[in-house]
């Protein structure tokens, strides 16, 4: 590891720029354990319906990106829905 940190110094001051990598590095991998930490200490997440229901929005925005429908699952969910009908050209 220290050697192909090294690539990323100015190669002057190496030792200093070397010790600041691996804190940098150390710090971020500590920062990922406890955010998987907490990820796990969470309740499973509900799945939420995050439709707009108003029809005069223009757009509706989710309040989060972890929430999503899987492609697969919404179509077979949304089988019998008329305006997924596939067109075949």
């Amino acid at each position: 590891m220290p050697k192909a940190r090294y690539h990323r110094t100015d190669r002057k001051a190496f030792v200093r720029q070397l010790t600041q990598i691996e804190r940098r590095q150390t710090c971020l991998r500590r920062i990922k354990q406890q955010q998987q930490q907490q990820q796990q200490q969470q309740a499973p997440h509900e799945e939420l319906n995050e439709t707009a229901t108003d029809p005069q929005l223009h757009h509706y925005i989710g309040q989060s990106e972890k929430i999503y429908d899987e492609f697969g699952y919404y179509l077979h969910s949304h089988v019998k829905d008329p305006t997924m009908k596939v067109i075949n050209s």
